[in-house]
């Protein structure tokens, strides 16, 4: 699945941020923690020297409430006990008898040849919960951060990649045949003027070669036309005379024949062109019922030269958006393929709806692949009076028109069949 890279750009920034964040937060949150430990040791260790200097100046037991906010409580033991540092859970008065972590320090004093231990209690509860007050607060900030980044980054790209957007939708709509050139909106963006500039050439060659193969190919038929009508008038005039012998006719006869075929093959070979080059852009709501009535009046006389039966369903009011040539051309070669390669004395069998054109015709399965029966001049039969260009043609005006052609070869028959809908 495609994604816009101002939305890639975004989300690959709003990764790296959370990552970078969520990192940060752990880094915060384990240093914060370590500070406070620090300093509730440090803490502790001085109320041990304030006891011990209390005691030298007093000798004698200082008051529990020496301390605000730690519990010190002195217990008189045979010897002295050895000085500890730990972590526990007790009981917090101030907390509804909950379970709070405490730090405990104990350590020995002696006053007057008597042992005491001396035990400072120290809560961790208010250290704990500024932890996570802060870490709230900073996870907060960072979402905060995140989607105020988000929603700047979306405003930020849209203005700067708008330029970009703009030539992308000119390109796409840009036509090789078009009379004006590539209209592209200027840019501050140094690289964005680059990538215009290099569009602007690039599409004005396109479309100069354009005009001059469109040129070349119009005027080539053209001249290619003309002496071929009059080789072909100049050997219909000798046909007539009276005085031919049967080789020099039967010459005669083949000139005309390759003339003919030639004439067809420059039609065709200008059609394609035409309709490659998208000369037949202004389509039209065109009645395909009556129109493949018209072509049928032709093709009935001609399907009777080579024996065949048409089997014919047409459905009435099928109307189209297509341009009435390309219509008419689809049905033509679509036609006349069937009527040449269909077997001896076939029924051929014709059906329009307002869903599809479909034409079957009896004959052998093909000997290659479908694909090759849309290339230009392949002939699966290798008759002499098929240009090879019949099936190439039907094939550019589906890519032209959007219709789609599907063929199969079902019960010893060929069908193609052109979907509208």
């Amino acid at each position: 699945m495609s994604m816009k890279l101002t939305t890639q750009t975004n989300l690959w920034y709003l990764f790296v941020t959370a990552l970078i964040i969520l990192l940060g937060t752990g880094i915060f949150f384990f240093f914060l923690k370590d500070l406070l430990d620090e300093e509730a040791t440090e803490t502790l260790y001085r109320e041990k020297d304030d006891i011990i200097r209390f005691i030298s100046r007093e000798k004698r037991l200082p008051n529990n409430t020496l301390f605000i906010g730690d519990e010190v409580t002195y217990r008189e033991t045979p010897f002295p006990v050895q000085e500890s540092l730990n972590d526990t859970l007790l009981t917090n008065p101030y907390e509804d008898q909950e379970l709070s972590p405490f730090r405990c320090f104990q350590f020995p004093i002696e006053i007057q040849k008597k042992y005491y231990c001396v035990t400072i209690k120290r809560s961790l509860f208010e250290a704990n919960e500024l932890v996570q007050a802060l870490i709230y607060a900073a996870l907060i900030l960072s979402i905060l951060s995140i989607v105020i980044l988000y929603i700047s980054n979306r405003w930020v790209f849209r203005r700067i990649w708008s330029p970009f957007y703009k030539t992308i939708k000119a390109l796409s709509h840009f036509q090789s045949n078009q009379a004006e050139p590539l209209d592209l909106k200027s840019s501050n963006t140094h690289e964005f003027q680059k990538l215009n500039k290099s569009l602007i050439i690039l599409t004005e060659n396109v479309r100069r070669d354009f005009q001059n193969m469109k040129a070349f190919s119009e005027n080539a038929a053209h001249e290619l036309q003309t002496p071929l009508s009059i080789i072909q008038n100049s050997a219909e005039a000798l046909f007539q005379n009276q005085d031919l012998t049967e080789t020099q006719a039967i010459q005669i006869n083949n000139i005309l024949q390759a003339t003919h075929r030639l004439s067809r093959l420059n039609k065709s070979l200008l059609m394609l062109s035409r309709i490659e080059n998208k000369q037949f852009q202004e389509a039209s709501q065109v009645d395909l019922s009556i129109l493949l009535k018209q072509k049928l009046e032709y093709y009935l006389s001609l399907a009777k030269e080579y024996n065949h039966i048409f089997v014919i369903t047409i459905q009435k009011n099928i109307v189209i958006n297509i341009h009435p040539d390309l219509a008419a051309m689809l049905f033509q070669n679509l036609i006349d393929n069937a009527i040449k390669h269909a077997s001896a004395e076939g029924k051929i069998t014709l059906t329009l709806t307002d869903t599809h054109f479909e034409i079957r015709n009896p004959g052998p399965p093909l000997k290659s692949a479908i694909e090759k029966l849309y290339l230009r001049f392949y002939k699966e039969s290798g008759r002499s009076d098929s240009t090879g260009l019949g099936l190439a043609i039907v094939h550019s005006i589906i890519q032209a028109t959007g219709l789609k052609l599907q063929y199969q070869y079902e019960h010893d028959e060929h069908v193609f069949r052109v979907v509208f809908q």
